[in-house]
């Protein structure tokens, strides 16, 4: 399998919000790889499917790629690697949203013992402090977070054709910022991000939304309430896009709380 335009191919799927076709291509791919006994090609699709996983909520479904992922890596004999470090942020990630954020920083703790070390790319490691960040912030840990995103940035600064990145941890930054009562700042960020996602034609959608729903959640703190209410319904419209109802729901509440 040439790995590089699978993923391009997958990550077409994503930006125009075609989930089902892109899971159909990650099943059929994970089958002709079995199918084939590649385990560095399995191994890859596992690491995609915890992360399509996660953006789908099926957090228990990720955990079990990620398992399967570790397995395969020990078959291949790859420990302390850039693949078992990628492995373990994708499977930190994965834990980190599903709301298990010891399982997330023992992860974390694993892959930066091997980034330590191991001849990581720049990508992985913007990724790699991108994610700490957030699990940071999640824990309340607002200024440490922010030292992590900003070096994910500077990393991100020296490698081409990262805007999408660029924008999802500009967004990041945003909900630190917000956390520490900058709003302003956090505003900028935003507006940067969305910036970022505009310059390339198959941006994520759920990027874009979670950009506009965080504009919503800093607008709502300022008091703001008509910009926050166009903030959650560019969210919404474009959650819809993506044929994702698991969030409208929230998202509902938030444009009730618009109009109180």
């Amino acid at each position: 399998m040439k790995h590089k335009e699978f993923l391009e191919a997958l990550d077409r799927c994503f930006g125009e919000g075609r989930v089902s076709d892109a899971e159909a291509m990650l099943f059929t791919a994970l089958n002709r790889a079995k199918a084939q006994h590649s385990m560095q090609d399995e191994l890859m699709i596992c690491n995609e499917l915890i992360g399509f996983c996660r953006v789908m909520t099926r957090f228990r479904e990720g955990a079990d790629y990620a398992r399967q992922a570790m397995i395969l890596i020990d078959q291949l004999d790859i420990h302390e690697t850039e693949t078992e470090a990628t492995t373990y942020i994708n499977y930190a990630t994965l834990m980190l949203q599903a709301g298990d954020k010891d399982k997330a920083q023992h992860l974390f703790q694993k892959a930066s013992d091997i980034m330590k070390h191991a001849s990581c790319d720049l990508y992985t490691k913007a990724g790699f402090f991108n994610n700490l960040a957030g699990l940071l912030l999640q824990n309340g840990q607002h200024e440490k977070a922010l030292l992590y995103i900003d070096t994910a940035l500077e990393l991100l600064a020296y490698i081409d054709h990262m805007a999408d990145q660029k924008g999802v941890s500009l967004t990041t930054r945003a909900q630190i910022r917000a956390g520490l009562g900058q709003y302003e700042a956090a505003i900028a960020d935003l507006n940067e991000a969305l910036e970022s996602f505009s310059s390339i034609p198959d941006a994520s959608i759920t990027h874009v939304a979670i950009a506009y729903y965080t504009f919503g959640e800093i607008y709502l703190k300022m008091k703001e309430t008509r910009k926050a209410k166009a903030a959650y319904l560019k969210a919404k419209e474009h959650i819809l896009r993506l044929g994702d109802t698991s969030h409208l729901r929230m998202i509902e509440q938030k444009l009730k709380l618009c109009m109180a």
